[in-house]
């Protein structure tokens, strides 16, 4: 990876190795032009809760988490027009695919991009 400087944005919140390496593995998969990529296991649980069935993630949230913020913010950057895609439509895509379930309510399709509460 290469030096930061003042301004740059930081997504990575996996320790540094890691995030060399999800780096350098994200510029693989543009190069090689692949269509899929293995970024490790995810293990998780069923909760059911009141006939709602919720999986609880035992082990992959750093990675998750990580891939979400990505997404968000390119998602952010496309829809602010400070970055343009071949595909016009694509970060209309990656939030539907990706980023929100549209067959949850609405107080839980929103919530990953609601503003933070205060204490």
């Amino acid at each position: 990876m290469r030096n930061r400087k003042e301004g740059d944005i930081v997504i990575c919140t996996e320790k540094p190795k890691q995030c060399e390496q999800l780096f350098n593995d994200l510029v693989q998969i543009i190069k090689k032009d692949r269509k899929s990529h293995f970024f490790g296991s995810i293990v998780t649980s069923s909760a059911n809760k009141g006939g709602k069935s919720d999986y609880l993630v035992i082990d992959g949230q750093q990675r998750i988490t990580t891939i979400s913020i990505l997404f968000t913010a390119m998602v952010n950057l496309m829809k602010s027009g400070l970055v343009e895609a071949d595909d016009k439509r694509l970060a209309e895509k990656i939030e539907k695919k990706f980023l929100v379930d549209e067959y949850q309510t609405e107080d839980r399709k929103t919530a990953w991009n609601r503003k933070p509460e205060r204490v």
